[in-house]
């Protein structure tokens, strides 16, 4: 060495803006082995950085696409939901619509029933035979003496008997149905 020292030239961001003093002794030997051993500590540090800074990008596009294919599966089952909801709206609209129409069939038969129970009632009233009957007191089957009886079809006969204990069950329901409505 020659004893003097040539500055170095450092990138105009890192200038220091303190004048330099020429130093009064040589440098040291030690100080050079110093400053080469921080120059490679400091380009171990920037590749080091640069490593970071790379892993860090290439988990942002990972978590960008992770991101994006949860966002479509998302949207899929969205989908798939809203459809099921919308077909259970329409089922749920249907079967109330059936409800509503069922239960106008159900009160129109039953105004009807009482229609033509009132008729019976009236046609009852009208008729002296079937009113003088009606005001006998009952008396018991066995007490009664037996009435001849035209020769009938037996089977017409069942069938004749089947219709007379339907109509009398619909009647009692009818009269017990009218009487709750006057009740409300």
């Amino acid at each position: 060495m020659t004893g003097k020292m040539t500055p170095q030239t450092t990138p105009p961001e890192f200038k220091d803006p303190r004048p330099r003093r020429a130093p009064a002794d040589p440098p040291h030997p030690d100080a050079c082995a110093l400053v080469e051993g921080l120059d490679r500590l400091r380009d171990g540090l920037l590749r080091r950085l640069e490593q970071i800074e790379s892993l860090a990008g290439e988990q942002a596009a990972r978590l960008d696409q992770d991101v994006s294919e949860r966002e479509h599966a998302l949207s899929g089952r969205v989908a798939i939901l809203e459809a099921a909801q919308a077909r259970l709206q329409a089922e749920a609209k249907r079967r109330e619509q059936d409800y509503q129409a069922a239960l106008q069939q159900l009160d129109a038969d039953r105004r009807l029933l009482a229609e033509a129970w009132e008729r019976l009632e009236q046609e009852q009233l009208e008729t002296p035979v079937v009113a003088a009957a009606a005001a006998t007191p009952a008396t018991p089957a066995s007490e009664r003496p037996a009435a001849p009886r035209p020769a009938a079809d037996p089977a017409s006969e069942a069938v004749t008997r089947s219709i007379l204990q339907q109509f009398q069950s619909l009647q009692g329901d009818v009269r017990r149905n009218a009487r709750e409505r006057k009740g409300r």
